[in-house]
């Protein structure tokens, strides 16, 4: 595993090098004058950047935005600034400067590598890794039960609380600078805010961007996994690898239900499969168990619904050896599928009312709505745009009985960490840049293997931000620039499906099959027994599931998640 902690302050620095020997096994140690002390262990996927004479730490994957080369050091002391808009990659660290005594800790803007930190007498403690913060601390913090009151409401995906108490995450994008004990965070990335509207632009500079970052994820790699579901984002990711790395050995992982032809996508994967001519090997859910036994030693950072299944995930592992493993998630959240309702009111915005008749039929027809209904929406979106309130998201989970009143009663809408930032775009791109954070949030669910995601990678992300959102959609395909890009590579129809697979009959099976097991873990677990999840709630969703009802799954899910990471921490 990979990972890197480190202290600021003579006390935070000593208890980390009084827990971590500097032996073979760290392979980077920075340290200044008994003030800063930074100990990193990287492996062949993650590389440990050194910035200047030992003056910081970058753990991760970093890439020139110019030239897109890797980058192994860097020379001096690079700003933050200049780190996350000129730089890109999967990254988060430690910039320290002697003479000032200040330090910046820095995460990548999409926030694809996390950092923990929390103030420790006159100074700060900072890791990668949570498990690793956590042990060196003498005093364990105690459980923040509000934050998992929330996450089993899927409302804290993206904010600074973490499980504990005290333990901060640093947010995507954000530097985090102490000085003689003051603590200031600022937001870096300048988010791109001017659109490209001329098509042949718009598909030219895409397809030569993911061209481009896919190189650089691949370069020097020998053997490359894709997880292949056969939908267009993966599907797409295969004819890029295809392109960008022809002498690899590449190969499809596919997930499958045998015995539920419903959810089967296998039709797709084969076939994208045979146009690029690449193996597609197999992961079969039937062999797969919701409460299959986690590695001992394994804590996960925080708690999400990807802690189930775990032979699968095993298997992955072993299809994967020594190689990169790829997927596609993002993709509908950059290139927007669906584009939000509020994309009429953004091209009311830019461009009144002429031609505007083709947006409401387009938008129309993906949300099945009338004309009167599209302009409800579209007046109220004006309304709250004018008057700079809040553009929100949908709300993916309102089951708010499953919580104790205690809980319900206190829990909040927490505002988007950059909604300052997002009045200086319209509506639906607004709504835009906030669907990629929770795309992010959600990404890294096989937390013991380092996926790449290439649709995630920054240039891509700018390009997808630089396209309208009204022009997302043509002709009835959403991601339309994103699929004629991909089809300059390679013409197949796959990557123009309209239709998606549906998996929640394989959930509720699963279930099904593992209610005694499911009732036994919540009834022997912290929720319940902290009087966090109401237990009237709990034996009615269970009772549901005993009769085959498909509905509103993810918060059992959650649960599970839950759960199992308090096993994993042996907190219970």
């Amino acid at each position: 595993m990979s990972f890197f902690i480190g202290g600021i302050g003579s006390a935070a620095t000593n208890l980390v090098k009084n827990h971590f020997s500097t032996n073979d096994d760290l392979v980077k140690v920075c340290s200044h004058d008994g003030n800063f002390l930074v100990i990193s262990r990287g492996d062949k996927q993650i590389d440990t950047v050194i910035v200047g004479d030992n003056e910081g730490l970058l753990l991760g994957n970093i890439f020139d935005k110019n030239v897109y080369n890797s980058v192994d050091s860097f020379e001096k002391v690079v700003n933050p600034g200049t780190l996350m808009n000129n730089y890109w990659g999967r990254y988060s660290g430690a910039l320290y400067n002697p003479e000032t005594k200040m330090l910046s800790l820095v995460r990548d803007p999409l926030g694809l590598e996390a950092l923990f930190y929390m103030p420790y007498k006159d100074g700060m403690i900072f890791s990668s890794s949570l498990p690793k913060l956590y042990d060196v601390l003498l005093q364990k913090p105690e459980i923040d039960w509000h934050y998992f009151a929330e996450f089993l409401l899927e409302k804290n995906y993206l904010i600074p609380e973490t499980p504990f108490k005290n333990v901060c995450e640093l947010l995507p994008g954000i530097c985090l600078t102490y000085n003689d004990g003051s603590i200031t965070q600022e937001f870096l990335w300048k988010i791109p805010t001017k659109s490209t509207t001329n098509d042949k632009e718009i598909e030219g500079t895409l397809l030569n961007t993911l061209i481009k970052s896919t190189k650089a994820w691949t370069k020097k790699h020998e053997k490359i996994s894709l997880q292949l579901s056969g939908g267009v984002d993966s599907s797409s990711i295969l004819c890029l690898l295809k392109e960008c790395a022809p002498n690899a050995d590449i190969q499809g992982i596919h997930y499958n239900d045998t015995k539920n032809v419903a959810s089967q996508e296998i039709e797709y994967a084969q076939q994208i499969s045979k146009d690029c001519n690449t193996p597609l090997l197999h992961i079969d859910f039937q062999d797969a168990r919701l409460f299959d036994p986690l590695p001992q030693t394994w804590r996960p950072d925080k708690p999400s619904t990807g802690m189930v299944t775990h032979s699968s995930v095993k298997k992955l592992m072993e299809y994967t050896g020594d190689g990169l493993l790829f997927s596609g998630q993002g993709g509908d959240h950059v290139f927007l599928a669906p584009p939000p309702q509020e994309s009429i009111a953004d091209y009311w915005l830019e461009k009144g009312l002429r031609g505007i008749s083709n947006v409401v039929h387009e938008i129309g027809s993906i949300y099945r709505t009338s004309w009167p209904a599209l302009a409800k929406t579209t007046f109220k979106t004006l309304h709250n745009y004018y008057f700079g309130k809040e553009i929100r998201m949908q709300e993916f989970n309102l089951d708010h009985e499953m919580l104790t009143k205690n809980y319900t009663d206190n829990v909040q809408k927490k505002s988007f960490y950059l909604d300052k930032h997002l009045k200086q775009f319209k509506p639906a791109k607004a709504l835009h840049i906030k669907l990629l954070y929770h795309a992010v949030a959600y990404s890294d669910s096989i937390k013991e293997a380092h996926v790449i995601y290439p649709l995630l990678s920054m240039p891509v992300v700018e390009c997808g931000l630089r396209i309208p959102t009204y022009q997302s959609i043509k002709n009835g395909y959403n991601r339309y620039y994103f699929r004629k890009a991909v089809s300059r590579i390679n013409p197949t129809k796959v990557i123009w499906r309209l239709n998606k697979g549906e998996v929640s009959a394989s959930l509720v099976k699963a279930l099904k099959k593992e209610l005694e097991p499911l009732i036994a873990l919540v009834e022997n677990g912290l929720l319940l027994k902290n009087n966090v999840i109401d237990r009237v709630w709990f034996e009615n969703r269970v009772e549901r599931i005993r009769h085959g009802d498909a509905k509103d799954l993810l918060p059992l899910f959650r649960i599970i998640g839950a759960e199992r990471w308090f096993k994993q921490w042996k907190l219970n």
